[in-house]
Formats: structure tokens, C-alpha cells, sequence
């Protein structure tokens, strides 16, 4: 699905495909249905303000479209999601689902949203404070089955998912999150980006070399027998980009090798 944030409307969506036109057609003539999410019109400078759907959610500050979902903030630091359904019902569309998961419990810190950001089936929640909260599709999986009409054979009240908090993200000046299936990577202020996750088949995607070069000397290890690479969930490594670091990184690589080499020899 494509989506847009219109004031005064509304989160919009609609297919991502473009129907096939016939040559006879206008080439610049486009009609394309599409949905809107209830209660995402709220506009804050709106006078008299009467206590509804809209002014619960608040003023839509941000959006992102992900694998079936939306997921909104809004000006009142309140987080949602929303099944991407089309079309919509005519009567009683379903409303949006707040995410209550983020919203912090036993800190005196207020919850202040700064950013959201995401894509495919990962999500993060920045606050001013400086926490980043890493959300999943399998979160919004479990929010939407808990909001749906109970039936016999469903649980009562099953617990439901928490944002990950990953140290390494936290108080770090992260400002930009680039979402991978297995991996991620962060952007701090300054510049330096942190890899996070695992390396598919160990090609290289976190940047940070190859578990049978210097890959090892930056905490990346393989998974067992599977080709995979780790860098562990919770930790995070700096990517250089500097000719030098990799040069030391080589060094550091002989000589251990040789090092090695040298006490099979004596043992032999």
C-alpha cells in the first residue's frame, strides 16, 4: 500500500499497483480509490473541540506504511496502529489500535515522541529523552488479535509483546534507523553509524567484515553450522570507513594467525 497524511483529512492509503490504462486514455488522467483512516482529521488549531474519536487520537504528527500496517503518532505522544484493510467497510470501519506497550510505567520521565521510523516488518519510537523502543510485525500481530471480539477458544487477556530495548541504541544521539529482515543500522549525530543483528550468509552487510577475515576482531562470529554471522541482538559496532582502521585490522589478523601457526609448530 501507498499512504499520505493530508491535515484537515486525514492518513490515506491506497494500492501500490497502477491499473493498466488504455492507449485511448489521458495519459495524465489517474483515478485511484482510496481509504482513510478513521479518526486521523484532528487538527489542534481547530476551535471548540467536542470529545470524540478524533481529538482521543490527536493531530497526526507522523506515519509510516509498513507490511499491513500503519503505524501513526500524534501530537498527543500517543502511538497507533492500523490493519491496512481495502477496501473499507462502508458501516463501522475498524478504528485505530493504540500501542500502549510504549508508553513507560514506572519512570517519572514524560513520554515524549521525537520521531518514528521504519520499513517492511520493523519499526522504532524515538523519544526526547532519548530512548529508542524497536517495535515488530509480530507486536502489531499481537495488538490487533488482542482488540478483536473474544471467542471461546481464545485466550483471556493474553499478555502482548513489549518494545525491545537494545543498550546500544539508548541515550546515544540516534537520529536515523535503517531497517534490514535480519539487520539494522544506526546513525548517531555525528555521523558514525552502528551495525546491530545478524549477517545473512555472512556477505557483509553490517559492514564490519567476514567471519574468516578480521569480521572476529569486531565481535562477528558464525552461527554454529549455518552460514549465517552474529553480532549478538544486543550489542552494536561502530562501521570505519577509514583506511587505517582496516589496515590495523589486517595487521592484528597476521599476526594472530602467525602466533597461531607458531604453537602448532612447537606442539608438533
Amino acid at each position: 500500500m501507498a499512504s499520505m497524511y493530508i491535515a484537515g483529512t486525514g492518513i490515506i492509503y491506497w494500492p501500490d499497483h497502477i491499473p493498466f490504462r488504455s492507449a485511448s486514455e489521458e495519459a495524465d488522467a489517474l483515478l485511484i480509490d482510496t481509504a482513510t483512516i478513521p479518526g486521523t482529521s484532528f487538527l489542534r488549531s481547530t476551535a471548540h473541540q467536542e470529545e470524540n474519536l478524533q481529538s482521543r487520537i490527536g493531530q497526526v504528527a507522523n506515519h509510516i506504511a509498513l507490511e499491513n500496517y500503519i503505524i501513526f503518532t500524534t501530537k498527543l505522544n500517543k502511538v497507533f496502529l492500523y490493519r491496512l484493510e481495502f477496501p473499507l467497510p462502508d458501516l463501522d470501519p475498524p478504528e485505530p489500535i493504540e500501542l500502549t506497550a510504549f508508553y513507560p510505567t514506572t519512570t517519572d520521565t514524560p513520554f515524549e515522541v521525537r520521531d518514528l521510523q521504519g520499513s517492511f516488518r520493523s519499526f522504532a519510537i524515538f523519544t526526547v529523552a532519548g530512548a529508542v523502543l524497536i517495535g515488530n510485525r509480530a507486536m502489531l500481530d499481537a495488538f490487533h488479535a488482542a482488540s478483536q471480539p473474544e471467542t471461546p477458544s481464545s485466550p483471556t487477556n493474553p499478555p502482548l509483546p513489549q518494545p525491545k530495548i537494545i543498550p546500544a541504541l539508548q541515550n546515544n544521539s540516534i537520529i536515523s534507523i535503517a531497517f534490514g529482515d535480519h539487520h539494522f543500522q544506526a546513525v548517531r549525530s555525528d555521523g558514525n553509524i552502528l551495525s546491530l543483528g545478524n549477517d545473512p550468509q555472512a556477505c557483509g552487510a553490517l559492514g564490519l567484515g567476514f567471519p574468516t577475515g578480521t569480521g572476529p576482531l569486531r565481535g562477528l562470529m558464525c552461527l554454529g553450522y549455518a552460514t549465517d554471522a552474529s553480532l549478538g541482538e544486543h550489542e552494536g559496532r561502530e562501521v570505519w570507513f577509514d583506511p587505517t582502521m582496516h589496515r590495523w585490522l589486517a595487521d592484528m589478523r597476521a599476526k594472530a594467525l602467525a602466533a597461531q601457526e607458531g604453537d602448532e609448530a612447537h606442539a608438533r
